[in-house]
């Protein structure tokens, strides 16, 4: 978590550079740096010098956790200038120093959002607070926007969760709307800039243009940045190989599509050591922005979205590749794949085989036959191994999509003394769905659930982009979720039972067991047999054995 400059307090982080005089060394390359650290000891510092001093030290910190600790986070979170400090700690953005000289040299601190505030006299004219103060309030954020018609020049810069926010404006106004949620509702913040407010509007393009860093028009591909990427990457894939279930996931799209296949190809140490920075530059040429889609979810206008753009990346030029259409799955069926994981007390257990297209016209029904399947609490597969017979904590099913064709999985992660028996009420579970009957109440439950899951797609801006990107990558109409909803409504039993006898296996599928070979191996060989299915062992690599 990357704070903004506010957080800042005179003399933080000397005894941390103290205690590592590593970070100090590392943070020594850093251009500025030893004139920054002088910022440390001193008991008060202006804005500017506040964010000097931040961004030092939040370099100082990631250098700690990153490098020293080796921690691997899986996201960074900034607010404000930590969004900038984020970046830069995780080497997308480079020379933090250079970012502040040049927000030195525009005066951005004296000038516009702070000292003169030049910018805000040009959106306000001469009423312009000259005491205006930023305050944290712990309040319902909804209860804030209608106390601020009572307070003119209040505004909202930030908000924290649905019950904090920071509010800014002129101190009085600020404080008497404090005071109407409570004496301790407000904190006074030794901040006085004029920040996340309306006024700095004008000041917009400015910001914009010095917050673009080198990142997506002209990718840097420095060898120190690859090299640590790749060494995570060879890192992640040996915790990959350790676990049975990792194992399982990783092999299966390979063994559905072939390992020749864009679905079906899969990292090794080999190969990720193979890459060298120049395939990176040669890939990166290559992605060019004619042809690329931009989602944006955001509170502004088309117009307005496009000057933004255009002026950040107007001048990025060039033609993305045209995907290209994959060949046919192929995939050798009527197999029992077998992985040895010595002393594993778990095997995970998995059937697959091809499924159907993405855009089927049968897909409502389809949808609804695999939640009852395997989609759900309540489905089959669950039911059975996890209610019924306690080989395993949980069960699913369902079909793995992709820009052309799919895959059905129905697995789990059962006792390794149950793994035959749970290979086996899979297959049951699998066929007493494609031939039926099926119950009115599961086409009820799991049509409700579908139905009542459709908003939350469109819950969040991030969901939201996230839903609007599938349907383009599918080549499916913006509108479809609204027509879904009808489709859903409108299916039968009989729709659902006719998705089941189209989409399942009779004899076209694979099992795919990774497992402790000593525990699980005669049974599963046995299955086979019973099954006709060839029995191949193979290593985590998917290379025989």
């Amino acid at each position: 978590m990357f704070t903004g400059s506010a957080a800042v307090y005179p003399r933080m982080a000397r005894r941390l550079l103290m205690a590592f005089p590593e970070v100090r060394k590392a943070l020594s390359k850093l251009s500025r740096a030893e004139e920054i650290a002088a910022l440390l000891s001193r008991s008060n510092l202006t804005e500017f010098e506040q964010l000097c001093a931040g961004t030092l030290v939040s370099q100082a910190h990631a250098i700690l956790w990153l490098d020293l600790l080796k921690v691997k986070p899986d996201a960074a979170i900034g607010l404000s200038l930590g969004e900038s400090n984020a970046l830069f700690s995780f080497g997308y953005w480079k020379d933090p120093g250079a970012l502040l000289d040049e927000i030195s040299e525009a005066a951005m601190y004296e000038r516009h959002i702070g000292g003169a505030f030049e910018t805000a006299k040009q959106a306000w004219g001469p009423n312009v607070p000259s005491d205006w103060t930023n305050w944290r309030l712990q309040a319902p954020v909804e209860q804030v926007k209608q106390a601020l018609e009572r307070h003119p020049g209040v505004e909202i810069t930030i908000i924290y969760t649905d019950d904090d926010c920071m509010i800014g404006g002129p101190a009085d106004a600020c404080k008497q709307l404090c005071d109407e949620f409570g004496k301790q509702a407000g904190v006074k913040m030794n901040q006085h800039l004029i920040v996340h407010a309306k006024a700095m509007r004008p000041f917009a393009d400015t910001w914009r243009r010095l917050h673009t860093r080198e990142v997506l028009s002209s990718p840097g591909m420095r060898k120190a940045d690859f090299d640590r990427l790749r060494d995570q990457a060879v890192e992640g894939l040996a915790q990959q190989r350790a676990m049975a279930v990792s194992v399982a996931y990783r092999l299966l799209p390979s063994l559905v599509y072939g390992s020749d296949h864009p679905y079906g190809a899969f990292s090794t140490e080999q190969t990720l050591k193979r890459v060298s920075v120049r395939d990176c530059v040669r890939m990166a040429k290559e992605l060019g922005p004619k042809g690329a889609r931009l989602f944006v979810s955001a509170k502004t206008d088309l117009e307005t979205l496009r000057t933004t753009l255009e002026s950040g990346l107007g001048g990025w030029k060039g033609d993305a590749p045209a995907p290209a259409k994959p060949k046919a799955a192929a995939g050798k069926m009527r197999r029992l794949v077998f992985v040895d994981m010595p002393g594993s007390a778990q095997s995970t257990v998995i059937m697959a085989s091809t499924g159907p297209e993405r855009d089927a016209a049968d897909y409502s029904a389809t949808s609804i036959m695999a939640r009852i399947l395997g989609g759900s609490f309540s489905s089959r597969l669950n039911m059975n191994l996890r209610e019924d017979k306690g080989y395993a904590y949980g069960a699913r099913g369902g079909f793995s999509y992709h820009r052309e064709g799919s895959h059905l999985f129905a697995s789990a992660r059962v006792r390794a003394d149950a793994t035959a028996d749970s290979v086996q009420q899979i297959f049951n579970e699998v066929a007493a769905v494609r031939e039926g009957p099926l119950r009115e109440e599961e086409l009820t439950r799991e049509r409700d659930g579908a139905l009542a899951a459709l908003p939350g797609d469109f819950g969040t801006s991030t969901t939201s982009i996230g839903s609007f990107r599938e349907l383009v990558f599918y080549g499916l109409p913006l509108d479809w979720h609204a027509r879904e909803a009808e489709r859903l409504a409108a299916l039968t039993l009989d729709d659902v039972e006719a998705a089941g006898r189209e989409h399942l296996p009779t004899d076209a599928y694979l099992v795919l067991v990774v497992g402790d070979g000593a525990q699980v191996r005669d049974g599963l060989r046995e299955f086979a047999t019973t099954r006709e299915l060839a029995f191949v062992e193979v290593d985590v690599d998917g290379k025989p054995r």
